[in-house]
């Protein structure tokens, strides 16, 4: 943000003409640390620290989900992830998602996947999240016969 001295406002308001960083919105693990100490990058109040781990006060998403046979409802942990790969990779990194249980829950944030880690999007983060389910079933790769040797994904999302 720039402030520059014109009409003597500024002077009244107390605030010293020059350029100054703005707030910035963070998502991020709790073991990435904003860099918002004056020394660092120098960002104002207002600036948020959104935690995506439940660890040190972060984000701890749960679901309700209810089941007609025993008439009751039960709590379902939804862990935060930037994106669907993320979320397959860190539930079930051992099978790229073969093992997930049909009823899985995450919650990805920033739904709208706007400047996430080292893209090259620098439209600011959003603070926007959605619950995803796994519903089972299974997705099939299989070669196709061109020069290219390119891969055709079937039934491309098993995520609702």
């Amino acid at each position: 943000i720039r402030f520059e001295e014109g009409s003597g406002l500024l002077a009244e308001l107390s605030i010293t003409a020059g350029t100054n960083n703005g707030p910035q919105f963070l998502q991020a693990a709790h073991t990435s640390r904003p860099t918002w100490k004056t020394a660092d990058e120098d960002r104002p109040n207002g600036s948020v620290w959104f935690k995506t781990t439940s660890a040190n006060s972060g984000a701890n998403i749960s679901a309700k989900l209810y089941s007609s046979s025993s008439a009751s409802f039960s709590s379902v942990s939804s862990p935060l992830h930037a994106t669907h790969h993320q979320a397959l990779f860190k539930l079930d990194p051992a099978n790229g998602g073969l093992g997930l249980s049909t009823g899985a829950l995450y919650t990805q944030f920033n739904i709208t996947e706007q400047s996430v880690g080292s893209q090259d999007d620098t439209t600011p983060n959003v603070g926007d999240l959605q619950l995803f389910r796994y519903e089972g079933g299974t997705t099939i790769i299989s070669s196709k016969t061109n020069s290219f040797g390119s891969l055709e994904l079937k039934n491309d999302s098993d995520f609702l």
